[in-house]
Protein backbone atom coordinates (compact mmCIF):
# COMPACT_ATOMS: atom_id res chain seq x y z
CA UNK A 1 0.00 0.00 0.00
CA UNK A 2 1.41 3.61 -0.76
CA UNK A 3 1.73 5.36 2.38
CA UNK A 4 0.59 9.35 1.82
CA UNK A 5 3.01 11.83 1.55
CA UNK A 6 3.91 14.05 5.08
CA UNK A 7 3.46 17.80 3.68
CA UNK A 8 6.14 19.05 5.82
CA UNK A 9 6.20 22.37 4.83
CA UNK A 10 2.74 22.78 7.39
CA UNK A 11 3.76 20.22 10.03
CA UNK A 12 3.81 22.29 13.22
CA UNK A 13 6.26 19.23 14.52
CA UNK A 14 8.23 19.76 11.50
CA UNK A 15 8.62 23.64 11.48
CA UNK A 16 9.52 23.41 15.28
CA UNK A 17 12.92 21.22 14.99
CA UNK A 18 13.81 23.30 12.04
CA UNK A 19 13.49 26.39 13.91
CA UNK A 20 15.05 25.07 16.89
CA UNK A 21 17.77 23.27 14.44
CA UNK A 22 18.37 26.94 12.88
CA UNK A 23 18.54 28.16 16.75
CA UNK A 24 21.46 26.04 17.97
CA UNK A 25 23.23 26.88 14.04
CA UNK A 26 23.10 30.54 15.01
CA UNK A 27 24.38 29.69 18.39
CA UNK A 28 27.51 27.63 16.56
CA UNK A 29 27.63 29.94 14.00
CA UNK A 30 27.67 33.23 16.36
CA UNK A 31 30.32 30.97 18.40
CA UNK A 32 32.52 30.40 15.81
CA UNK A 33 32.37 33.86 13.81
CA UNK A 34 33.34 35.19 17.37
CA UNK A 35 36.02 32.88 18.10
CA UNK A 36 37.53 33.60 14.99
CA UNK A 37 37.10 37.24 15.27
CA UNK A 38 38.99 37.01 18.65
CA UNK A 39 41.45 34.91 17.35
CA UNK A 40 42.67 37.18 14.04
CA UNK A 41 41.68 40.37 15.31
CA UNK A 42 41.95 41.33 18.78
CA UNK A 43 42.58 37.52 20.19
CA UNK A 44 40.79 38.82 23.49
CA UNK A 45 39.12 35.01 24.24
CA UNK A 46 42.74 33.65 23.15
CA UNK A 47 45.23 32.97 26.03
CA UNK A 48 48.71 34.54 24.88
CA UNK A 49 50.73 32.79 27.81
CA UNK A 50 53.04 35.65 27.86
CA UNK A 51 54.03 35.12 32.06
CA UNK A 52 51.43 37.92 33.68
CA UNK A 53 53.17 39.18 36.82
CA UNK A 54 50.40 39.38 38.33
CA UNK A 55 49.71 35.65 38.74
CA UNK A 56 53.25 34.85 40.58
CA UNK A 57 51.68 35.33 44.11
CA UNK A 58 48.10 33.62 43.75
CA UNK A 59 47.66 30.68 45.70
CA UNK A 60 44.23 29.68 44.86
CA UNK A 61 43.32 31.26 41.43
CA UNK A 62 46.46 29.73 39.31
CA UNK A 63 47.31 30.06 36.17
CA UNK A 64 45.50 27.64 33.83
CA UNK A 65 43.28 25.93 36.41
CA UNK A 66 39.41 25.81 35.68
CA UNK A 67 37.09 26.23 37.96
CA UNK A 68 33.72 24.83 37.18
CA UNK A 69 30.56 26.05 39.20
CA UNK A 70 26.47 25.06 38.59
CA UNK A 71 24.19 28.02 39.43
CA UNK A 72 20.31 27.51 40.46
CA UNK A 73 17.69 29.92 40.70
CA UNK A 74 14.39 29.70 43.89
CA UNK A 75 11.16 31.38 44.02
CA UNK A 76 10.06 29.78 47.15
CA UNK A 77 10.56 26.29 47.58
CA UNK A 78 10.27 26.13 43.42
CA UNK A 79 13.03 25.95 41.17
CA UNK A 80 13.24 27.86 38.09
CA UNK A 81 15.30 27.65 35.13
CA UNK A 82 17.32 30.29 33.13
CA UNK A 83 15.96 29.81 29.45
CA UNK A 84 17.67 31.24 26.60
CA UNK A 85 15.97 31.44 23.47
CA UNK A 86 18.01 33.33 21.52
CA UNK A 87 21.13 35.44 21.37
CA UNK A 88 19.00 38.96 21.16
CA UNK A 89 16.51 37.99 23.97
CA UNK A 90 16.87 38.55 27.70
CA UNK A 91 16.95 35.17 29.50
CA UNK A 92 13.87 34.29 31.55
CA UNK A 93 13.31 32.06 34.78
CA UNK A 94 10.96 29.31 33.84
CA UNK A 95 9.75 26.34 35.89
CA UNK A 96 10.68 23.02 34.18
CA UNK A 97 7.23 21.88 32.80
CA UNK A 98 7.42 25.46 31.02
CA UNK A 99 11.01 24.78 29.57
CA UNK A 100 10.66 25.72 25.57
CA UNK A 101 11.70 22.80 23.34
CA UNK A 102 13.51 25.06 21.41
CA UNK A 103 15.56 27.18 24.44
CA UNK A 104 18.72 26.50 26.04
CA UNK A 105 19.00 26.57 29.77
CA UNK A 106 22.30 28.29 31.42
CA UNK A 107 22.64 25.93 34.64
CA UNK A 108 26.34 25.89 34.91
CA UNK A 109 29.71 28.24 34.00
CA UNK A 110 33.38 27.73 34.12
CA UNK A 111 36.26 30.46 35.10
CA UNK A 112 39.51 29.90 33.63
CA UNK A 113 42.52 31.55 34.69
CA UNK A 114 44.41 32.88 32.06
CA UNK A 115 48.58 32.38 32.34
CA UNK A 116 48.90 35.29 29.48
CA UNK A 117 47.80 38.97 29.94
CA UNK A 118 45.62 41.03 27.88
CA UNK A 119 46.90 44.70 26.86
CA UNK A 120 43.09 45.97 26.25
CA UNK A 121 41.70 45.08 29.78
CA UNK A 122 42.71 44.41 33.22
CA UNK A 123 46.66 45.07 33.22
CA UNK A 124 47.04 44.87 36.90
CA UNK A 125 44.76 41.73 37.54
CA UNK A 126 44.95 38.25 36.57
CA UNK A 127 42.99 37.68 33.33
CA UNK A 128 39.86 35.12 34.16
CA UNK A 129 37.24 33.82 31.26
CA UNK A 130 33.59 32.90 31.89
CA UNK A 131 32.19 30.85 29.62
CA UNK A 132 28.54 29.47 30.03
CA UNK A 133 27.47 26.09 29.56
CA UNK A 134 24.12 24.35 29.28
CA UNK A 135 25.15 21.16 31.21
CA UNK A 136 28.45 20.38 28.82
CA UNK A 137 27.39 21.80 26.13
CA UNK A 138 29.33 25.37 25.91
CA UNK A 139 27.07 28.63 24.66
CA UNK A 140 30.63 30.12 23.27
CA UNK A 141 28.94 33.74 22.21
CA UNK A 142 28.22 34.20 25.58
CA UNK A 143 32.08 34.04 26.77
CA UNK A 144 33.31 36.91 28.40
CA UNK A 145 36.73 38.31 30.14
CA UNK A 146 37.23 39.58 33.47
CA UNK A 147 39.71 39.71 36.47
CA UNK A 148 40.77 38.54 39.89
CA UNK A 149 43.01 40.35 42.06
CA UNK A 150 44.94 37.67 44.52
CA UNK A 151 47.65 38.91 47.46
CA UNK A 152 48.87 38.97 50.85
CA UNK A 153 46.56 42.02 51.34
CA UNK A 154 42.63 40.41 49.67
CA UNK A 155 40.88 38.57 47.29
CA UNK A 156 38.62 40.21 44.65
CA UNK A 157 36.95 38.00 42.53
CA UNK A 158 34.72 39.47 39.81
CA UNK A 159 31.58 37.81 39.54
CA UNK A 160 29.81 36.54 35.96
CA UNK A 161 28.09 39.44 34.50
CA UNK A 162 27.20 38.44 30.83
CA UNK A 163 24.18 40.68 30.16
CA UNK A 164 22.39 37.29 28.94
CA UNK A 165 21.01 36.60 32.66
CA UNK A 166 23.82 37.30 34.75
CA UNK A 167 24.16 41.72 35.04
CA UNK A 168 22.56 41.24 38.62
CA UNK A 169 25.45 40.20 39.76
CA UNK A 170 26.97 43.48 39.22
CA UNK A 171 25.07 45.22 42.11
CA UNK A 172 25.66 41.94 44.62
CA UNK A 173 28.51 42.34 46.93
CA UNK A 174 31.21 40.97 44.93
CA UNK A 175 32.98 37.93 45.88
CA UNK A 176 35.86 39.56 48.17
CA UNK A 177 37.80 39.06 51.58
CA UNK A 178 40.38 40.84 53.24
CA UNK A 179 43.27 39.23 54.86
CA UNK A 180 43.82 37.43 57.01
CA UNK A 181 40.46 36.45 58.31
CA UNK A 182 39.14 36.07 61.53
CA UNK A 183 35.58 35.76 63.52
CA UNK A 184 33.73 38.89 63.38
CA UNK A 185 36.46 40.52 60.82
CA UNK A 186 34.18 43.64 59.25
CA UNK A 187 34.76 45.13 55.66
CA UNK A 188 32.84 47.24 53.12
CA UNK A 189 32.76 48.78 49.66
CA UNK A 190 31.04 51.11 47.13
CA UNK A 191 30.39 50.89 43.88
CA UNK A 192 29.17 53.51 41.12
CA UNK A 193 26.09 52.30 38.67
CA UNK A 194 26.40 54.34 35.37
CA UNK A 195 22.72 55.27 33.75
CA UNK A 196 23.03 52.53 31.47
CA UNK A 197 23.31 49.76 33.77
CA UNK A 198 20.37 51.51 36.14
CA UNK A 199 18.45 50.88 32.98
CA UNK A 200 19.45 47.47 32.36
CA UNK A 201 19.48 46.60 36.18
CA UNK A 202 15.95 48.27 36.52
CA UNK A 203 17.47 50.36 39.88
CA UNK A 204 17.10 54.26 40.51
CA UNK A 205 20.19 54.48 42.46
CA UNK A 206 23.77 55.17 41.55
CA UNK A 207 25.64 54.03 44.38
CA UNK A 208 25.77 50.68 45.67
CA UNK A 209 26.99 50.01 49.11
CA UNK A 210 28.30 46.62 50.10
CA UNK A 211 29.38 45.13 53.65
CA UNK A 212 30.76 41.87 54.97
CA UNK A 213 31.16 40.17 58.07
CA UNK A 214 32.73 36.77 59.31
CA UNK A 215 30.32 34.85 61.05
CA UNK A 216 32.24 31.98 61.94
CA UNK A 217 33.09 28.31 60.05
CA UNK A 218 31.13 25.60 58.18
CA UNK A 219 31.76 22.04 56.13
CA UNK A 220 30.41 22.26 52.92
CA UNK A 221 30.55 19.46 50.24
CA UNK A 222 31.88 19.87 46.69
CA UNK A 223 30.33 17.44 44.23
CA UNK A 224 33.32 16.01 42.86
CA UNK A 225 35.85 16.59 46.20
CA UNK A 226 34.34 16.12 49.39
CA UNK A 227 33.84 17.84 52.45
CA UNK A 228 35.90 21.45 52.89
CA UNK A 229 35.68 23.93 55.91
CA UNK A 230 34.82 27.09 55.25
CA UNK A 231 34.85 30.30 56.73
CA UNK A 232 31.62 31.85 56.39
CA UNK A 233 30.75 35.53 55.31
CA UNK A 234 27.32 37.45 55.74
CA UNK A 235 27.07 40.49 53.50
CA UNK A 236 24.63 42.83 51.66
CA UNK A 237 24.64 45.63 49.24
CA UNK A 238 21.93 48.25 49.67
CA UNK A 239 21.16 51.61 47.70
CA UNK A 240 20.25 54.31 49.98
CA UNK A 241 18.35 52.64 53.03
CA UNK A 242 17.09 49.51 50.90
CA UNK A 243 18.91 46.64 50.89
CA UNK A 244 19.32 44.97 47.20
CA UNK A 245 20.76 41.63 48.36
CA UNK A 246 21.64 39.87 51.56
CA UNK A 247 24.05 36.45 51.06
CA UNK A 248 26.05 34.29 52.27
CA UNK A 249 29.13 33.07 50.64
CA UNK A 250 31.84 30.35 51.79
CA UNK A 251 35.34 30.73 51.45
CA UNK A 252 38.12 28.11 51.62
CA UNK A 253 41.27 28.55 51.35
CA UNK A 254 42.43 26.17 49.27
CA UNK A 255 39.96 26.12 46.50
CA UNK A 256 38.71 29.76 46.83
CA UNK A 257 34.91 30.51 46.91
CA UNK A 258 33.25 27.33 46.83
CA UNK A 259 29.42 28.78 47.34
CA UNK A 260 27.51 31.52 46.80
CA UNK A 261 24.07 31.46 48.79
CA UNK A 262 22.57 34.70 47.54
CA UNK A 263 18.99 36.22 48.21
CA UNK A 264 18.08 38.80 45.29
CA UNK A 265 14.52 40.20 45.15
CA UNK A 266 13.09 37.61 46.43
CA UNK A 267 14.81 34.93 44.33
CA UNK A 268 17.26 32.74 45.63
CA UNK A 269 20.68 31.89 43.81
CA UNK A 270 22.54 29.33 44.65
CA UNK A 271 26.52 28.89 42.74
CA UNK A 272 27.87 25.97 44.12
CA UNK A 273 31.97 25.02 43.32
CA UNK A 274 31.45 21.69 41.34
CA UNK A 275 35.78 21.10 40.99
CA UNK A 276 38.65 22.58 40.35
CA UNK A 277 40.77 21.41 37.93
Amino acid sequence: MMKEPVNLFFSRSFFKKICFLFFLGALCVSCKNFKEKSCHEDKMFIDNGKPNINNLDNKIYKSGLKFIHSIRFFKGEKEYFLELKNLREEPVLVQKKDVDDDAVLINKFILTVFKGVCKSVLEDQTIIKYDYYNDDCPIGALSELSGIIEDEKMIFLHPPRTPSGFSFFEVLPFPVINLPLALNKEWESNLYISEEMKKGLKINESNIYKKYKVIGKEVVRMRKTGLVDCYVINCESLAGEKRISFCKYYFNEKFGFVKLDINYRGRKIIVDLIEVK
